[in-house]
């Protein structure tokens, strides 16, 4: 849906600031939610990691968003490849990817 709106160039900052606040507020939400629900299974093997892709000079590398030390610690990397998704997978793991907001500038 796109909603045409005429503003400034401060407001369009203003406005920039704000979506991105209001987004880091739900994922950090959305984290809590995750971390709570993992902690009510008990011993069961499953956890939700959050992983985010990013593009970085023209590979698309995957960063988790939760998790990070534990990750770093089995894999030795900052990032996750396919095939270490596909083995934590098999542990159980869920994987849930953070939708890319991309906020365009006004011309």
């Amino acid at each position: 849906m796109n909603i045409l709106v005429d503003v400034n160039q401060r407001e369009f900052m203003i406005l920039k600031a704000l979506v991105r606040i209001v987004i880091k507020t739900i994922f950090r939400i959305k984290k809590e939610c995750i971390i709570e629900s993992n902690q009510r299974k008990g011993d069961k093997m499953t956890t939700d990691i959050l992983i985010e892709k990013r593009n970085v000079y023209g590979n698309e590398l995957i960063y988790p968003l939760t998790h990070i030390e534990a990750i770093y610690a089995l894999t030795g990397h900052k990032t996750l490849s396919m095939r270490k998704i596909k083995a934590l997978q098999a542990l159980g793991v869920n994987f849930i990817e953070r939708p890319m907001v991309v906020l365009q500038g006004h011309n």
